[in-house]
This record gives C-alpha cells, sequence and structure tokens, in this order.
C-alpha cells in the first residue's frame, strides 16, 4: 500500500535532504511512499508554513524550517498512522 506525504520547499540543499531522510525512513519501515513536491508560495501559505523544508504526513504538520534525522521521520511516520506492513 503506497503512503502519501507531501514535502514542501524550492528543490534546495535542505529540501533534498529532507527527501534522502524522508526515503531512508521509508526504506527502514519497509513502506512504499507516493511522495508529492509542493513549490508555490500559496498553496504552502494555505497548509500554514512558514518556513522551509516542510514535511507534512496525512495533512499534520510533521516538521517546517528544519530536516529531522531519519529516525524521527520514521517515528512521525508511524505516530500519524503509517505502521509497519
Amino acid at each position: 500500500m503506497r503512503k502519501q506525504v507531501t514535502v514542501l520547499g524550492f528543490g534546495c540543499s535542505l529540501c533534498r535532504l529532507l527527501m534522502d531522510n524522508l526515503y531512508a525512513a521509508a526504506a527502514e519501515l519497509g513502506l512504499e511512499l507516493e511522495v508529492e513536491e509542493v513549490s508555490d508560495i500559496q498553496a504552502m501559505i494555505n497548509l500554514g508554513i512558514n518556513a522551509i523544508p516542510a514535511l507534512v504526513v496525512n495533512g499534520q504538520i510533521v516538521a517546517s524550517g528544519r530536516v529531522p534525522e531519519v529516525e524521527d521521520i520514521a517515528a512521525h511516520l508511524q505516530a500519524i498512522g503509517f505502521p509497519q506492513e
């Protein structure tokens, strides 16, 4: 089952690091993610994002303005309803 998450940013080095950490966390958990990348400023404002990079899972902002560690992302994925399959 594919899981959807959203990464918000403009493709900067921190955004790419967030993507790397996200995919590493998914690999640890055995998840197949569907990642949406959003660079539209108005969409970010509508979601309540005030700093990039940002990570949104199940409509919940998991991180904004920082890059969480792989372990932190994995914990968020599990806590928000993306258990190991």
